[in-house]
């Protein structure tokens, strides 16, 4: 099995590929789950970033309100794999509260946000991509 087919089927961090971007939904804040279990993902996952023709990443926050530091730390910690290897990072479906967490960090200057996730696709995937997996 590849690395994004066992990535759909991820837990935490389900992730989907659009041409050159990874696609993360995180399904929660990282309290709700087990350590090792968030650390095996983050792996699979930083493997992936940087690994032609991947690059780019996007972090879907749709289906959380709120993350602790622990969940922020992590998205950090994947955006700056992608930042490294020359792509770019940026969140969707952030809610007010964590769109006031991530001003506060001052973390809206180094992700870029937008309202939903084909706005974020479209920003990171200009021109149309004939790879597609949804």
């Amino acid at each position: 099995m590849t690395s994004l087919a066992k990535a759909r089927l991820h837990s935490i961090f389900p992730t989907e590929r659009r041409g050159d971007t990874l696609i993360v939904t995180p399904q929660g804040d990282a309290i709700g789950f087990s350590p090792n279990q968030i650390q095996a993902e983050l792996r699979g996952l930083e493997q992936m970033l940087g690994r032609e023709p991947v690059v780019n990443l996007i972090v879907d926050l749709e289906h959380t309100n709120y993350f602790g530091s622990e969940m922020i730390g992590f998205i950090n910690r994947l955006g700056t794999k992608a930042r490294r290897s020359g792509g770019r990072t940026a969140l969707c479906n952030v809610s007010a509260d964590m769109q006031g967490v991530f001003e506060v960090m001052n973390l809206d200057e180094i992700w870029e946000s937008y309202e939903t996730t084909r706005s974020a696709v479209r920003a990171a995937c200009p021109r149309p991509s004939r790879l597609s997996i949804w």
